[in-house]
């Protein structure tokens, strides 16, 4: 994985937020926010909250996807600091709670304000007005992690219970159980889904229609501090204790690679830019690393240009990405045309200008066993022909089923064709009345 850009900072990253526009907002633990352009680097922004954390990872912090309104907890208080980021002022503090605040989220659309405590409510406020619009009913511990998007909004507790509430209907939340350990972040996903992870590396997919697991994902080999997912929601990266960055794809329920990235300390916070693929990485240390997802198309053109199979399949092995993109499946097009022609030349007795078609391709070690297959087959195909020709098919049927690659050759077909015409002309025999 290259490293694009690395900043440093003298506190520890809290939290990294994807902003519409594609820049970022890093927020530190000693209080400082900072509006980030990912094109030049400079800060474009910011201010001092003047409001330390206690913890450099946790759901302390929280910036709305349009970059106007942030919010913190005011530790060892009950209490909650909503800020206005253009005026850079605070516009309120909320508390309710009968115990110190855990968790702030704010709406990326900017209609509501969430609180959570070691009392285990969890109140939805307007954030405009500070008025409290909605009490979930208590968790049995800390409320650890909370999420809100313009449907839903989903609380987590250190009772290792997910409350989710339709923000349309207002009913009694829906109750998700299923972790072993406490819930240290979730996202809220479309088509009614819900990716949750617990501190044992836990992770799992809901059906908010159904409130049911649709998916449990490998566990992470080392205790969990944060993820991000990407914006089509096909990928999410997930940060470790010891430094360690995994990547899953939510579809297959795969883990691509359990070390992508690995940094030297702990992984704090994680963030997406959608624009040019470049994962943020927030560090423990206050580094603020942007990665690139993938090398840069100029160089997989030219390699793709340049017959360099091996080295792209190498770099594929290395980063799975890459298996996604429309260069892997120009790079996989170009194999399988390959495959064929040397297929076509095998038959034609031309062994030496198969070869020559797939000596590219030899050098993947991926391919190397179908390649060799391939060759294997055809030492045969001489005797599968001339049982062909002579129409002993009890003969040829079991090579083929023996040499799959016979089953792509033209005495296969000529011999299923003869097959399919004898079977018809017993099917009409039948049918007829006498």
């Amino acid at each position: 994985m290259q490293l694009h850009k690395s900043l440093a900072f003298k506190a520890p990253i809290v939290t990294l937020k994807r902003l519409f526009d594609d820049t970022i907002i890093v927020m530190d633990k000693s209080g400082t926010l900072r509006h980030i352009d990912t094109q030049t680097f400079k800060t474009i922004d910011g201010f001092k909250t003047k409001i330390e954390q206690e913890r450099s990872w946790g759901n302390h912090m929280s910036v709305s996807a349009s970059g106007k309104y942030a919010a913190c907890v005011i530790p060892k208080t009950s209490k909650a600091a909503l800020y206005d980021v253009n005026k850079k002022k605070l516009m309120y503090t909320s508390s309710r709670h009968k115990g110190d605040l855990e968790s702030v989220c704010v709406d990326d659309d900017n209609h509501y304000f969430v609180t959570g405590g070691t009392d285990g409510k969890t109140f939805v406020w307007n954030l405009q007005t500070a008025k409290l619009v909605y009490a979930f009913p208590s968790h049995a511990d800390y409320v650890t992690a909370l999420d809100i998007n313009s449907v839903w909004i989903a609380s987590a507790s250190y009772d290792k219970n997910i409350s989710v509430l339709n923000l349309t209907t207002m009913q009694s939340p829906l109750r998700l159980k299923g972790h072993s350990s406490v819930i240290i972040q979730m996202k809220l996903l479309k088509n009614m889904r819900l990716l949750s992870i617990d501190k044992d590396g836990n992770i799992l997919l809901w059906d908010l229609r159904t409130s049911k697991i649709v998916k449990r994902f490998s566990k992470m080999i080392e205790d969990v501090t944060c993820f991000s997912i990407s914006l089509d929601e096909r990928f999410f990266f997930v940060g470790g204790k010891l430094g360690t960055i995994s990547v899953y794809e939510i579809n297959n329920s795969e883990c691509l690679k359990r070390a992508l990235i690995k940094e030297k300390t702990k992984v704090t916070a994680l963030s997406v830019i959608a624009e040019d693929q470049r994962l943020v990485v927030g560090t423990k240390e206050g580094q603020v690393n942007i990665y690139h997802l993938l090398p840069q198309r100029a160089e997989l053109n030219q390699l793709l240009e340049h017959k360099a199979f091996d080295t792209l399949y190498a770099m594929a092995e290395e980063n799975p990405l890459l298996r996604y993109s429309d260069i892997y499946e120009t790079l996989e097009k170009l194999y399988t045309a390959s495959i064929k022609k040397a297929r076509k030349m095998l038959e034609m007795g031309q062994k030496e200008n198969a070869g020559s078609v797939l000596k590219r391709f030899e050098k993947v070690p991926s391919k190397r066993h179908d390649i060799q297959t391939l060759f294997k087959d055809f030492a045969s195909y001489e005797r599968f022909k001339k049982c062909v020709d002579e129409k002993k098919y009890s003969l040829a049927y079991p090579l083929a089923n023996q040499h799959p690659h016979f089953k792509q050759s033209d005495a296969y077909r000529y011999m299923e064709n003869a097959w399919h015409i004898q079977f018809n002309k017993a099917k009409m025999v039948l049918l007829h009345k006498d």
